[in-house]
This record gives C-alpha cells, sequence and structure tokens, in this order.
C-alpha cells in the first residue's frame, strides 16, 4: 500500500504522500536500513511542510541524525572500494572510471522543471553500479586478483606500501594517443575526476584511510548516543579496530564499546573494555567513568552526567591540556547532541584553540557559537571574545600592509608614551588588581577566564569584576576590580600571587602584576603611559 501510494504520482495530496513516505521511513528506521529511511524522511519532510504533518519534528530529527549516518557510510563504502581500485593496473583503473562516466552520462536527462522527482523507495530500488564504489562482484575480484599478486598482508597503521606504489605504474605505457581518445569518447571533465579520486599516491592513500577511520568511530558515536542502536555501534567500532588497530580513538572506543555492552547486558564483554581502558589508558577521565559503579544508573540522568563531563573537560583546558579538552569536547559533540550545555561545549571549543592559538579556527568556533545559540548567554560572551579577537590583531593578515603593526612598532608606541601620565598616590581611593601583558595573545583570554573563576570560588562574597582593555595591537592589561582601597586590594594581589597556575603559561618577562588606583587607571587609559606607571608603583607601593 506504501508503495502504491507513493508511485502514484498523480495523487494530488501531498500531505498522503507526506505520511505514506513518513511511515515507510519508519519501517526503514526500525530494520536498520538507515539508507533507505533517511532518503523515505528527506521525501516526506519535502511534501509534508505546508500541511504540516503531524509528525514533523519527529521526521526532521531523524533526517538530520541520519544525514550523518549516510554520510559516513559512503564514505567508508567510497574510499574502501577506492583503495581496492588503487591495486589495480593503470589500464584497468581507466577502464572503470571510462565505463562508468558512460553509465553516468546516460543518466543525465532533461528534469521537468515543473514536477518534483521523487526515489520510490522499495527494497530493490537503491540505484546499482558497476563502478567499484557498489559493485561486490568488481571488488571481491580485485581482492582475489591482489592476493594472488601479492599474498595476504597485515593491514598495518603505515600504509605506505612500495609494492603498491610500484604496482601503481603498470599499464603505464598506455600512450597520449588512446588518452585523448579516451577524452573524445565520454564526458571528459567526468572521466578525469573519477580517475583523480583513486589514491594513487602515498598520501593519498593516508588521507582515504584516515577517513575511514574517522568515519567508523564517528559512526560508532552515532549509533551509540543519537540511535541508541548498540548493536550497530558496537559492529562499527569493531570495524574500526580490525581494520586500524592502532587507531588514534583508542580510548574514546573502548570507553564507547563498555557503554554499549553494558547496555547490551553483556557483562563479559562490558568488562573486557572495562579492563583494556584500566591497563592502557588508567588515569584517562573515560577510565574512572568506567570504574564507577553508579555511572549506569546516573547515565538515566543524562544532564548530570553531562554536567559532570563538562566539568572535566573544563578543567583539562584550566590545566592547559589542551590537546584533551578538544578530544573530550569532540567526543561530547557527537555524543551530548541536542543538550543544553551544547552551547558552552562549543564555546570552550573556541577558547581552546585560542589557547592553542590557532585563532582562526578559534574565530570559526565563535561565529558558529553566535550563529548556532542567539539570546544566551554563550552568544553574548562569544561576541565579546570575537570583539577582543578582532581587536587584537592576531588574525592572519592578507595584504603586507599588515606588517606595519609588528611588535616592535607596538612597543616604540608604548616607549613614546612614556613619561606623559600623571599619577598620585592615594590608598584610600578605590583600587584594582592590574596585570600587564606585553604578549597579548590566546593565553591572555584563558589569564581573564582564570581570574573569573578564582573570584567566585575564593572572594564570590566580593562582586569582583574581571576587565581587559588594549593599548596597542598587542600589548593591554586585564584588570579585577574593585576594592574599597589599596589594602584590601594588595590582600587580594597577594592571593593571586600564591595561585601560580594562572600564569604558568607565561614567562616572568611577559607580565607584571601591580595595583593602580581608580583615578590612576583612568588616567592609564587616557595617557597608555604603561611604563611610567609601573615605575610610579614599584616607588610609591611598599
Amino acid at each position: 500500500i506504501l508503495t502504491k501510494s507513493i508511485k502514484n504520482m498523480d495523487t494530488k495530496d501531498p500531505l498522503q504522500k507526506a505520511v505514506s513516505f513518513a511511515m515507510l521511513g519508519k519501517l526503514y528506521y526500525t530494520q536498520g536500513n538507515y539508507e533507505a529511511a533517511k532518503m523515505s524522511y528527506d521525501s516526506a519532510s519535502h511534501y509534508g511542510t505546508n500541511p504540516a504533518l503531524d509528525n514533523i519534528d519527529e521526521v526532521n530529527t531523524r533526517k538530520e541524525v541520519l544525514t550523518d549516518v549516510v554520510k559516513n557510510i559512503r564514505i567508508i563504502r567510497k574510499q574502501d572500494s577506492l583503495l581496492l581500485l588503487s591495486q589495480k593496473s593503470e589500464k584497468d583503473q581507466k577502464a572503470l572510471a571510462k565505463k562508468e562516466a558512460e553509465r553516468l552520462k546516460k543518466l543525465e536527462k532533461p528534469v521537468d522543471n515543473n514536477t518534483t522527482q521523487v526515489i520510490a523507495l522499495t527494497a530493490g530500488n537503491i540505484p546499482k553500479s558497476n563502478w567499484y564504489f557498489y559493485n561486490n562482484s568488481l571488488m571481491e575480484k580485485g581482492t582475489s586478483e591482489f592476493k594472488q599478486k601479492w599474498g595476504i598482508r597485515k593491514l598495518d597503521d603505515n600504509w605506505r606500501r612500495i609494492a603498491a606504489s610500484t604496482m601503481m605504474q603498470a599499464g603505464s605505457g598506455e600512450s597520449e594517443k588512446e588518452e585523448d581518445e579516451n577524452k573524445l569518447l565520454i564526458n571528459g571533465s567526468q572521466y578525469e575526476t573519477l580517475l583523480a579520486e583513486i589514491p594513487n599516491t602515498p598520501a593519498k592513500k593516508d588521507k582515504a584511510n584516515n577517513s575511514i577511520m574517522n568515519a567508523y568511530y564517528d559512526l560508532g558515536l552515532i549509533y551509540y548516543a543519537q540511535l541508541q542502536d548498540y548493536k550497530n555501534s558496537v559492529a562499527a567500532l569493531d570495524s574500526l579496530f580490525r581494520k586500524y588497530p592502532n587507531n588514534t580513538f583508542k580510548k574514546q572506543s573502548y570507553y564507547t564499546l563498555f557503554l554499549d555492552y553494558s547496555l547490551l547486558k553483556n557483562e563479559p564483554k562490558a568488562d573486557y573494555y572495562k579492563k583494556l581502558l584500566q591497563d592502557e589508558f588508567g588515569q584517562s577521565e573515560f577510565a574512572k567513568l568506567a570504574n564507577n559503579p553508579n555511572y549506569l544508573q546516573e547515565l538515566k540522568n543524562n544532564d548530570k552526567s553531562v554536567d559532570y563531563y563538562y566539568d572535566t573537560t573544563y578543567l583539562a583546558y584550566k590545566d592547559a591540556k589542551y590537546a584533551e579538552a578538544l578530544e573530550r569536547i569532540s567526543f561530547a559533540q557527537k555524543s551530548f547532541k541536542g543538550k543544553a550545555l551544547m552551547a558552552k561545549f562549543d564555546l570552550l571549543e573556541a577558547v581552546t584553540n585560542a589557547g592553542l592559538k590557532d585563532y582562526a579556527k578559534c574565530k570559526t568556533n565563535l561565529e558558529g557559537v553566535i550563529k548556532t545559540y542567539p539570546s544566551t548567554e554563550e552568544q553574548k560572551k562569544a561576541q565579546e571574545l570575537l570583539n577582543y579577537l578582532n581587536a587584537s590583531n592576531v588574525l592572519p593578515k592578507d595584504s603586507a600592509s599588515a606588517k606595519k603593526d609588528s611588535l616592535g612598532t607596538n612597543f616604540s608606541e608604548i616607549k613614546t608614551a612614556e613619561g606623559k601620565g600623571v599619577y598620585a598616590y592615594d590608598a584610600k581611593d578605590e583600587h584594582m588588581l592590574l596585570v600587564y601583558i606585553s604578549k597579548v595573545d590566546g593565553r591572555t583570554m584563558a589569564l581573564k577566564s582564570g581570574l573569573s573563576d578564582f573570584n567566585i570560588l575564593k572572594h564570590e562574597s566580593e562582586e569582583l569584576a574581571t576587565g581587559q582593555n588594549l593599548f596597542t595591537v598587542k600589548e593591554g592589561v586585564v584588570t579585577v576590580s574593585k576594592f574599597s582601597n589599596a589594602v584590601f586590594a594588595k590582600i587580594y594581589m597577594n592571593d593571586i600571587i600564591k595561585e601560580q597556575n594562572l600564569f604558568k603559561q607565561y614567562q616572568k618577562d611577559d607580565y607584571n602584576v601591580c595595583l593602580i588606583s581608580s583615578q590612576n587607571f583612568n588616567e592609564l587609559l587616557k595617557t597608555r603611559d604603561i611604563l611610567g606607571y609601573l615605575d610610579f608603583y614599584r616607588k610609591n607601593y611598599k
């Protein structure tokens, strides 16, 4: 009935088509046929928008999740096929590429702009091809030929095979005339595109294998966290370890497999991956989570678990363990998609990249937060940081004129301002802590954030505020205010100096910590005479 409804393109009722596609999508979804389900949900979304399906939100949510699933499935299928094809002779590669290009050209038909084409999704209607990407018999034949020539080889992490490179040269004696003829016979650009995709160099092979490795890992997390399909999660991660035993995702994958098997009530397997975590990554947060006997119960209260995960990720960032923080953020973005704390994770990704001095990525992250989370505290914070990032001039410049903002020029500006400020000592005046930074960069944002956290933890009742000001594109100050007089400011400064972790990313010559009255701070901002003020401070504050 569903197939008949879908095939009847003369039906005037788009809502009925949408209902049929949604039901078909649900059927495929339940069966685990995610590619067919995704295509069905695409069509249900198209037809079910106006008027809207009753379950349009569910349709669109599943469509979005399945888009990621199908993308990764196709990456694996395509790159596996290309790697296998790269083992064939150049002549065979060209023959197969030519055959596929001719097939694709035949499929190119004029489309009636007045109609919407939708694929009828019965189980046998997914398009087939003789191209290596889709033809299992060709893939098996290629595998057999490869084994006959080279024997059975263990798949190591080093995919650069001299023998494979040698084999790629086989058949290279084809004349230029033949190559020109091939281009004339078919759509040349498509033919060349298909040939160019075959990884015939060590670098391209590495790239293809990395794509497959990432896709298996992403699939494992998506199946677990978003589809609750624990069996497919296990299958994806098992494939990852079978093909790439020394992959870069071992820690996270062991943990996900532990969760998969725990939820599948397979205790021996869950214990196996728990032991691997403890043996190989005993000090990692994943090992600690797996070792928590109450974790599965806490997992039911997902928001609490996500809170804890965010807190520990933030601590990694605070300790300047940027690579670990980014690793954890990546895991969270795939595992906790849709959770309220994702805005914080995305913002944390931005400042972590700033800590790594990757300001271009930081800028992209901040722009993403601003766009994705409107009217939130995270958007407000991201906009503030983006403004600061743009003002600090640490982003790459496109023109040679940008060199005018060199560090030498900046220092000459500060030197020129020396002696222009007129400062007066008044211990009873309101004071603030001032940290002068001679090289403003991503560490500056981390310092400001660290001071804010310190205030919350140890001086919450004082309602202190952190701020930052630039004197040049490379030099500026971070401030903490306000204190009623110099004495209280001095007590606070002594506490700060003891917190060595706050400044551990800096060399001693990169910063100065001092106190400044509100009146003198206004004078400093006006004149930028930081060198003059530091001299004044040393003479008057004992």
